[in-house]
């Protein structure tokens, strides 16, 4: 995703529940619980540098 500076930058993407993510992503999705005091750490060297929470994918509008 594009930062504030227009850089792309990784992000994570996060979902409160499986049926939100199953219904942005599909279902075919592999996916893990993690408490949220967690998720820190669990990226801590994956080079995300934010966490986006139930995103939505972009749909073209043609």
């Amino acid at each position: 995703m594009a930062g504030a500076d227009g850089q792309e930058q990784l992000v994570a993407l996060a979902f409160p529940s499986v049926p939100l993510l199953v219904d942005a992503m599909g279902e075919q999705q592999p996916w893990v619980v993690l408490p949220s005091g967690e998720v820190e750490d669990a990226l801590r060297g994956s080079g995300a540098r934010a966490v986006l929470v139930d995103p939505r994918l972009a749909v073209d509008a043609e």
